[in-house]
């Protein structure tokens, strides 16, 4: 997962990176949770004393669901996408001169894996660069959960709206598809929606972490409250080793 890379840079000394050697280290996927493309580059500066080399990244898309694997960079230097929050905030990804918000392209199908991006609401399959709910199908993908078969239907068996054919499993991810690969954006279910606007909470949190040197990477959780009948953004971080915490809004 993305903070496991950050954990490492924030918690092994550059003098104990000096007694590794990472050379032989091919394959460093990321993909269990939404990546953070400077992420990728602090780990890469951080660990090139210890020979590692940001070709061995590959960042990934998957759920157990799937058993495993969705979409794979292949090995190459990770690819960065650059949206504004307007862009973010309307469902859409252009060609932003901004790049308020950066993504880590997590590439194209694995074969025989199929991926559409879908209108949640109305299941229409969207074109590239609407951001919608990822649907995924193929051989891997699991038949169901245990003995939930009202839940199985709605999850497993989805069909795209107008189109015949097979059944996707709705992966309850956002993103969007880029010349054939899937940038993913949040959670559906995490979605805040502040005076009809989406916001992803990882934007936030972002936010967050850059505002204070003293403020920990990873340790920042947006949310929605409401006060006074009014929805309203907060964010929580946690700090120290005595799990004590203080509350920015």
């Amino acid at each position: 997962p993305n903070f496991g890379y950050d954990l490492c840079v924030d918690r092994i000394a550059p003098a104990e990176r000096l007694t590794l050697d990472l050379s032989t280290w091919r394959v460093a996927f990321n993909g269990a949770e939404r990546i953070k493309p400077e992420t990728l580059r602090r780990f890469a500066a951080a660990f090139a004393s210890a020979k590692f080399t940001d070709a061995s990244f590959l960042p990934c898309y998957g759920l157990a669901e799937a058993t495993l694997i969705v979409t794979g960079v292949g090995f190459a230097p990770p690819v960065t996408v650059g949206l504004d929050r307007a862009e973010l905030a309307g469902q859409r990804a252009g060609s932003s001169a901004t790049a308020e918000i950066l993504l880590a392209d997590c590439g194209p199908p694995a074969p025989g894996v199929g991926v559409a991006v879908v209108d949640p609401v109305t299941c229409q399959r969207l074109d590239d660069g609407r951001i919608g709910e990822v649907w995924v199908a193929g051989p891997s993908v699991a038949r169901g959960y245990w003995r939930t078969p009202e839940q199985d239907e709605a999850v497993f068996r989805a069909r795209v709206a107008g189109e015949d054919g097979e059944h996707y499993l709705r992966t309850g991810d956002m993103g969007f598809l880029r010349e054939g690969r899937l940038v993913v954006t949040g959670r559906r279910k995490e979605m805040l929606i502040i005076r009809g606007e989406n916001h992803c909470p990882q934007d936030i949190e972002a936010v967050v972490e850059r505002s204070d040197d003293t403020i920990r990477t990873g340790a920042v959780a947006a949310f929605g409250t409401v006060v006074a009948g009014e929805v309203f953004m907060g964010c929580l971080h946690l700090h120290g080793n005595d799990n004590s915490s203080h509350r920015k809004t």
